[in-house]
């Protein structure tokens, strides 16, 4: 990487997007490494212990990153619900600064570094009762999770929306699926979530 954050995913994350800029290289891990890191989260690709976690990761394209994590410690199972402030900036932010008036071409501007850094504004964690962990096994089930490929096979290539990255780690083996403004069954995951936690996210921001 070009600083010290670390990605959070495996490669294989790297060859299920297509840049149409060659500078915009690994867009999707540096995304996604972005939000999470200032979630403060751990990288849990490279976990060998045997606690079962989820963590569902959801980007919007108007509203606040929100973290979901969902695991079971010592036989109880906690739900942590996170939203950052702002998305944080993992690319240079490039304006027009108007053309020039003797070769007619646009004057480019960086006005914004990458600064990667935002700061959590919602941190609440909750203890589940067994019913509603075994409602998260039963979400993680139907969706086929563990089976599932990491790309999405629905995406409609559509530039505004949100992606929704779910993870797992179980039993020393590790698996993430990236989905393009969520349905079906991982988007009913994200609405108990959202109940259970007190986040509150109203309907018209759920997509």
């Amino acid at each position: 990487t070009s600083d010290s954050l670390s990605y959070y995913f495996p490669s294989i994350l790297n060859d299920t997007f297509e840049a149409r800029n060659s500078n915009y290289k690994d867009f999707e891990q540096n995304w996604y490494s972005s939000s999470l890191y200032s979630f403060k989260e751990p990288i849990l690709y490279t976990k060998t212990d045997s606690k079962i976690i989820y963590r569902l990761l959801w980007l919007r394209s108007f509203h606040k990153p929100v973290c979901f994590t969902m695991k079971e410690f010592n036989g109880t199972h906690f739900l942590n619900a996170k939203t950052l402030d702002r998305q944080p900036a993992f690319y240079p932010e490039i304006l027009g600064m108007g053309k020039d008036e003797k070769t007619g071409k646009e004057i480019l501007d960086t006005t914004q570094k990458a600064d990667r850094f935002a700061l959590i504004d919602f941190d609440k964690i909750k203890v589940l009762t067994s019913g509603q962990w075994n409602d998260i096994e039963n979400y993680i089930s139907k969706l086929d999770f563990w089976n599932s490929p990491v790309a999405d096979p629905d995406d409609d290539h559509s530039t505004d929306g949100s992606n929704w990255i779910l993870e797992g780690q179980k039993n020393g083996k590790y698996h993430f699926i990236n989905r393009r403004n969520a349905r079906g069954k991982l988007r009913d995951l994200a609405k108990e979530l959202n109940e259970w936690s007190g986040l509150n996210i109203k309907d018209d921001s759920f997509y």
